[in-house]
């Protein structure tokens, strides 16, 4: 039996990066590579060639995949969930996808360097890791692929990558994400933290410049150890302040939105 229907290699680092922190990116990922398709000559699904690396599923079943227990209740992500995870795993570079008549196939970037073929492996157990570095140093902590990316390419490494991606997208994390962790450290120690999809959701809801001014308010608020949750907590708090809520767009009510550049700007 193959080594890749049997187990697949992770590397420890991937526990450092803001992936961990996002669930639903981050199981997705994990199915993704997990059923990447490990075959040398890759398999046949109806008129589709699925080669190494490679996983080809639907939307809708990723979301009876990626299903889970919580109050006694099976949940499942919407397809839009499933859409926007999708979307932050192509702009982090790890995985590339390309829509067919049979579903969205995906491409794990740099496959075959973490997960060799039998093989492929050697008895030195400095080669034998090297491809699984490669998946730490591409989802390592923000520090890490800076200083990797940039000594690489000092040695001429040839890592396929599309582009520069830690210049453009230097943190998995969601500037409001970041502006708590750096300004506002009372609200960071509550104990639910803000999801990359909730603020979001917040930047589409709110202006920019309304959310920055309630983390300060909040931040300096006495009596803010009692709340637990910063997404209900900020939500709450901008809807009694401005009256912006989901509702009322709606209605017919549209608050000021910054474009993502603009809106990443006000937490620089």
């Amino acid at each position: 039996m193959e080594i890749g229907e049997t187990y697949f290699k992770l590397y420890r680092k991937i526990f450092n990066n803001g992936l961990w922190k996002n669930p639903i990116e981050f199981r997705l990922f994990l199915w993704i590579l997990g059923n990447a398709v490990y075959r040398k000559d890759g398999v046949n699904m109806g008129m589709v060639k699925v080669k190494r690396g490679q996983y080809l599923r639907s939307l809708r079943k990723l979301s009876e995949d990626l299903a889970y227990i919580h109050n006694r209740q099976i949940l499942h992500y919407s397809i839009s969930q499933i859409h926007r995870s999708i979307k932050h795993l192509e702009q982090m570079q790890i995985i590339v996808v390309v829509e067919t008549q049979l579903g969205t196939l995906f491409t794990v970037l740099n496959y075959d360097k973490y997960q060799p073929l039998l093989n492929e492996i050697t008895t030195s157990s400095t080669e034998e890791t090297t491809g699984i570095e490669e998946l730490g140093t591409q989802l390592g902590t923000t520090e890490e692929q800076l200083e990797n990316n940039t000594n690489k390419g000092n040695k001429g490494n040839n890592v396929k990558t599309k582009d520069n991606i830690y210049q453009l997208f230097p943190s998995s994390l969601h500037p409001l994400q970041n502006y708590i962790k750096d300004s506002c450290p009372r609200v960071a120690k509550l104990e639910k933290q803000l999801t990359f999809e909730e603020a979001e959701i917040l930047q589409k809801d709110f202006s920019g410049e309304i959310i920055k001014e309630t983390l300060l308010s909040m931040e300096n608020y006495s009596k803010l150890k009692n709340y637990t949750s910063v997404n209900l907590t900020l939500r709450n708090w901008l809807t009694r302040k401005n009256g912006t809520n989901k509702s009322e767009k709606r209605n017919g009510f549209t608050p000021k939105v910054e474009s993502e550049q603009q809106f990443s700007k006000l937490y620089n």
